[in-house]
């Protein structure tokens, strides 16, 4: 684990080329770098490494303005994936905060649907809204309300050819479930050029007073220091270095419901995240359920927008006054930062098992770190999760 100033926001170098076109209407290319900020009209460029490093792996945010959605479906879109891609993340922002949000059709050239609309759906799972999308060769999920994103590929039986990728979106009312009529913020961030062997994941601290954390003190808080470190030795499994870009002060209570929804005390703090180019850490007293027991932590999105600023879902909340030992609370911020970075629980609540063939897929196997409960003991990451952390627009070469 690293604690850095952040790096130069700004360097020389230009846009860079547009690789991705979307049909319906033009959108506006950026290189970004995790841990740097990237303003209106800027741009900022990732590393290239020494002369002779082999080649960069950079990530391009391509703004894709608002894309109408009616009936509960927009139309196709065309994305054109470079012929190096090595990963997509998409992002959808619903401005009203009211819809959950979903990619419900992801088609290549050659016409393989990672994202099937037409999937077989076992009856026995429970998969939400859009089961189809849930049971896809790349599984999409909608987690919360007003933010929906996707990572391609999130698994090993799949993967992204070079060309024209048709897309759809899917959004039902959060409340009603019935289908949602609205126009949608579409982000679509692109990994080119070659996979990270090892990355950084830098992120940014917000303290409520909980536990009497502040941006003043945490930094030398032995308890909060330790948990940070658990973290970090879990992810490090992954050859990912957690890197800790600096900590402010947030505003939230006490206590708040882990729901998240329309003025929720919940959406209200992940929109305090003001450190773009980094994953939002939020430190509450308690996260409790909609039935009043503790939550240990919560991920803003299965992926959550990556290096996004100021969205109702930019970051993870971590509860740090329920009694957890500091690498119980390590433990917990790991496993919801692998949430945001695109990793499901190895076997979900309602029976769906992860798209990973290396992971346990029975849910009463704690070992891995992304087991769906907390335990005691050793936590292990496989190589297939780091090679779907890894892959995420969140992460750059250390």
């Amino acid at each position: 684990m690293t604690r850095r100033q952040p790096r130069s926001r700004r360097r020389p170098g230009g846009l860079a080329t547009a690789a991705l076109a979307l049909a319906l209407a033009a959108g506006c290319t950026e290189t970004v770098t995790p841990g740097r900020s990237v303003d209106a009209g800027d741009a900022a460029v990732a590393d290239a490494g020494p002369p002779d490093a082999g080649p960069a792996s950079v990530v391009e945010a391509h703004a894709l303005g608002l894309v109408a959605i009616r009936g509960g479906e927009s139309d196709a879109l065309t994305l054109d994936l470079p012929g190096d891609v090595v990963a997509l993340q998409v992002v959808m922002v619903d401005a009203t905060d009211a819809a959950l949000l979903v990619v419900t059709t992801l088609e290549g050239p050659d016409g393989q649907r990672l994202v099937d609309p037409e999937a077989a759906v076992d009856p026995d799972l429970l998969l939400g809204p859009f089961p189809a999308a849930a049971a896809s060769p790349n599984p999409a999920v909608a987690l919360a309300s007003g933010v929906g994103g996707l990572l391609a590929p999130n698994s090993p039986a799949v993967a992204l050819t070079p060309g024209p990728w048709r897309l759809r979106l899917g959004a039902v009312d959060a409340l009603s479930e019935a289908p949602f009529d609205g126009d949608v913020d579409v982000t679509a961030f692109v990994r080119r050029g070659a996979p990270l062997a090892r990355a950084r994941l830098p992120i940014h601290v917000y303290c409520t007073g909980a536990a009497g954390l502040t941006a003043a003190t945490a930094p030398d808080d032995a308890a909060l220091q330790a948990s940070l470190q658990r973290a970090a030795d879990l992810l490090a499994q992954a050859e990912i270095s957690l890197e800790i870009m600096g900590f402010s002060d947030a505003v939230g209570p006490a206590s708040l419901p882990a729901e998240g929804g329309v003025d929720s005390a919940l959406h209200a703090l992940f929109r305090q995240h003001d450190a773009p180019g980094t994953v939002g850490v939020f430190l509450v007293g308690r996260l409790v359920a909609p039935f009043g027991t503790d939550v240990a932590g919560v991920a803003g999105g299965l992926p959550g927008p990556p290096i996004l600023a100021g969205t109702t879902r930019s970051g993870v909340a971590l509860s740090v006054d329920i009694g957890l030992s500091p690498a119980a609370t390590g433990q917990v911020l790991a496993h919801e930062l692998g949430h945001a970075l695109g990793l499901f629980h190895t076997v979900e609540p309602g029976g769906l098992p992860d798209p990973l063939p290396d992971t346990p897929d029975d849910p009463d196997d704690t070992t891995n770190l992304m087991a769906p409960r907390v335990a005691e003991g050793p936590q292990v990451l496989t190589p297939q999760q780091g090679a779907v952390l890894r892959a995420g627009a969140a992460l750059d070469s250390p």
